[in-house]
């Protein structure tokens, strides 16, 4: 693995959310994600199985349902640190998941990020008029769904103070 920081990458990536503020991003490093409890929310078990991998390898702890209502019912029975949210699942849609998560005002600054294969402009938008806060494409590139991850939690972790 590559140390970088948010601050060092400035190519704008259409896959990622460019309303971030990448001056005070933390760094990737090994244990970035140490201490963070994500949800996961991913119908393919394949795509499970890599993604947490890939999240475990940066300490995270990573808790996975594969269906958006799932996922609703998840983030009100625990505290989460970030969401990885699907949008093409049986059941409940990552948008409808999505929406659903956000009614909830105490889930107002929870970071939502859609990891998708729907990667065109359209699809971009409709993830952020859902309540996803960023947009991260498959196959899953690790630096850019860590960065998203470090990102949006720093962004919502300093909006609270």
């Amino acid at each position: 693995r590559t140390q970088t920081t948010a601050a060092q990458d400035t190519t704008h990536d259409a896959t990622y959310d460019a309303t971030h503020d990448t001056t005070k991003a933390p760094s990737i490093t090994d244990d970035c994600l140490a201490g963070k409890i994500l949800l996961l929310v991913e119908d393919i078990e394949l795509n499970q199985v890599l993604a947490q991998q890939l999240l475990e390898d940066y300490g995270a702890t990573v808790v996975v349902v594969n269906n958006g209502l799932k996922a609703v019912n998840a983030v009100q029975a625990q505290a989460f640190d970030a969401v990885i949210m699907d949008i093409q699942m049986p059941i409940m849609d990552g948008y409808q998941a999505t929406k659903a998560i956000r009614k909830n005002p105490a889930f107002k600054r929870l970071p939502i990020i859609a990891m998708t294969a729907n990667v065109s402009v359209d699809d971009i938008a409709a993830c952020h008029q859902a309540g996803m806060d960023a947009h991260v494409g498959k196959p899953i590139d690790e630096n850019k769904l860590v960065k998203a991850l470090i990102t949006q939690m720093h962004l919502k972790r300093t909006s609270e103070n």
